[in-house]
């Protein structure tokens, strides 16, 4: 019995450390990969551009027309690749 018991909290014990590393960490990106980004403090609309760098606390998007812009990585909601 005192085995039974130990297994399932040894679970329950690794179970949010697990779930906590996988959601804080970002989606690996690449230079020129085309996203969509939703950030609604800083748009009404969704973002689409290329890439331009991603990492420390944002994301630079190139925009179609040639606008650059610095996403900190707080704000945004959404990121679609």
């Amino acid at each position: 019995m005192k085995h039974l018991t130990i297994v399932p909290l040894a679970v329950l014990a690794f179970t949010p450390l697990t779930g906590a590393t996988a959601q804080e960490q970002p989606p690996l990106l690449e230079t020129g990969q085309r996203v969509r980004v939703t950030a609604p403090l800083l748009a009404d609309r969704p973002l689409v551009g290329s890439v331009e760098r991603f990492g420390g606390d944002s994301l630079g998007l190139s925009a179609e027309d040639a606008t650059v812009f610095a996403v900190p990585l707080a704000s945004i909601t959404r990121l679609e690749v």
